[in-house]
């Protein structure tokens, strides 16, 4: 008898950031990074179920308004993974990140 394999869908929350105006010309820009991850969940088959970008604002903090609004969205189960472009993306701080990581295991 063949296993039955069920696969759960998964809601990924796009978590976008830039900085400076000097990244966004390097490549980094909003929409790049939001057009490359698009195309990434789409090859992944995954929903792309929010879209939370934070612009001109340093990564060394995580009072971002969006990541908060995702980090919020995260734990009440509105997504269920997270999509970057780079962990520095999230933060810049390993301390920071440590806790985010954490908070979302519980």
């Amino acid at each position: 008898m063949k296993k039955k394999v069920i696969i759960a869908s998964v809601n990924a929350g796009l978590y976008i950031r830039v900085s400076s105006k000097r990244q966004a010309e390097e490549g980094y820009s909003l929409d790049a990074q939001e057009r490359n991850l698009k195309d990434y969940c789409r090859m992944m088959e995954w929903n792309v179920a929010g879209i939370y970008a934070d612009e001109g604002i340093s990564g060394k903090k995580i009072d971002r308004p969006s990541l908060q609004r995702l980090l919020t969205d995260a734990k009440e189960g509105k997504i269920n993974k997270i999509v970057t472009l780079k962990l520095d993306r999230i933060s810049r701080n390993v301390k920071d990140m440590l806790l985010i990581t954490d908070d979302l295991a519980q």
